[in-house]
């Protein structure tokens, strides 16, 4: 784990450059040390700078780029000449897994990079830079697609220059699993199984670091190869423990093999980290880690047959005031998603209720429609679904004021969508309560979907 000892930072600024810090310095908060996982990133940048950026990348590699972008703004600040914290101001901005930067992101991401070119003082440095560059080139006349198999070849590039250079290889197998995520019609998952082919001989060399964990899970992350990411999920967690996405990631796995209790101790324990969160940055809004967070949690709760927790979980997201930050399509979805599933469940449609939960299988979760990958579903290039940027509180003043026809009751402001719910008191029988036909006669409709996983 990531300790701050005054020690250590004395060490530190006596070493050579060249040599890379044993752990990544922490951020203090609270009077304990923020705990990200074990990360070595060598760059020829001074003193605080250097634990700035490798703090940083830490947090690139669970995804918290809020953070990241605020350590690698601090580190440029604490060393103008630091060229790898310019890298990491770009790296930021690009969320491979993702939806594409903004043209506007990617603008800013070309100056930084510019910045950083002018600045490194080693090929390496070079290296890093131009690969990340070779994602921004020609932003708006390339498909994503293109870019992420331009990144993906310039980052081989870095791996194959510096052989003992771990992060390279991370990173190339990062842009791998990007690559095969958009290309979601390729079901030999080619770059997925070349992606763990690097990152499990390394997740043996260390196994604290929470970028390896986090990309087996990935990488993983549909139902032929899920049983391989098992061991990376029951890990993960416990590598990064602050950090809310390594908390929910290893649900992924758990979702699709069928582990609903694990799945629903790892999204409580990601909702009650992104609360946290929210309350430090003083966030009015729903922060989109939470809002995903219960969407697997609201899943799991209902293949259990548990439709009062998934109430709970209903009239928490239908209370957010707004989505952080604006505009983001996993909270969106979940807000469409987590009342939709809740209000089907409670008209009795779909598998039996309080069904004895099913032994894992080797080849995928045990339901017989296998869950919705989070990276087929929202990959960089996919169309955006049109659903209106509002927050689950407005989607649901929406719905009550526009009802359709087979719609239980209108839902108002001050009720849950389960309000109608025959496990609530003075509810009406489920025979009482209309439902929708079945867009094809003879034919029940599918129920209870899984949540569309957004990373």
């Amino acid at each position: 784990m990531i300790r701050s000892l005054p020690t250590l930072a004395t060490l530190a600024s006596t070493l050579a450059f060249a040599v890379p810090l044993a752990t990544q310095m922490p951020e203090e908060r609270g009077g304990h040390a923020e705990q990200l996982g074990r990360v070595r990133f060598t760059t020829t940048c001074g003193g605080a700078a250097r634990s700035g950026v490798e703090h940083g990348v830490a947090y690139l590699h669970s995804f918290w780029y809020e953070k990241a972008a605020e350590a690698f703004t601090a580190a440029a600040a604490a060393d103008s000449s630091c060229a790898m914290a310019f890298w990491g101001q770009a790296m930021s901005l690009l969320h491979p897994l993702w939806t594409p930067p903004s043209t506007a992101d990617a603008r800013v991401a070309i100056v930084a990079i510019d910045r950083g070119l002018a600045a490194a003082k080693s090929t390496r440095e070079r290296d890093y830079l131009s690969a990340i560059r070779a994602y921004y080139a020609d932003y708006d006349g390339t498909d994503p697609t293109t870019r992420l198999l331009r990144y993906a070849l310039a980052m081989d590039t870095v791996r194959r220059h510096s052989p003992s250079d771990r992060e390279a290889a991370i990173f190339y197998a990062l842009a791998l699993i990007a690559v095969g995520q958009a290309k979601a019609t390729d079901t030999t998952f080619t770059y997925q199984k070349r992606a763990d082919s690097i990152l499990e001989p390394l997740f043996r060399l260390e196994p604290e670091h929470p970028g390896l964990a986090h990309y087996l899970i990935h990488t993983n992350d549909v139902p032929p190869l899920a049983p391989h990411g098992l061991s990376a999920a029951r890990r993960y967690a416990a590598i990064a423990p602050d950090v809310p996405h390594a908390q929910h990631m290893p649900s992924h796995i758990f979702t699709r093999l069928g582990l609903w209790d694990d799945a629903i101790a790892s999204n409580t324990r990601s909702a009650a980290a992104a609360r946290a969160y929210e309350a430090e940055r003083g966030l009015t809004a729903m922060w989109d880690q939470r809002t995903h967070a219960l969407d697997y949690l609201a899943y799991a709760y209902l293949q259990q047959g548990r439709d009062f927790a998934a109430r709970r979980v209903v009239d928490e997201a239908a209370a957010a005031r707004g989505g952080y930050p604006a505009g983001s399509l996993p909270h969106e979805y979940a807000c469409a998603a987590i009342p939709a599933r809740g209000s089907r469940s409670s008209a009795g449609i779909g598998p039996k209720r309080r069904a004895s939960p099913s032994a894992p299988r080797p080849n995928g979760p045990p339901r017989k429609r296998s869950p919705i990958s989070p990276e087929r579903s929202a990959r960089p290039g996919a169309v955006t679904p049109p659903w209106p940027a509002t927050s689950c509180l407005s989607s649901r003043r929406s719905r009550a004021r526009s009802p359709r026809v087979g719609d239980r009751r209108p839902t108002g402001p001050g009720r849950s969508p389960f309000s109608g719910s025959p496990l609530g008191r003075g509810s009406r029988s489920r025979r009482e309560i209309p439902r929708r036909p079945s867009a094809t006669p003879g034919r029940r409709p599918i129920a209870r979907t899984a949540p569309k996983s957004i990373p």
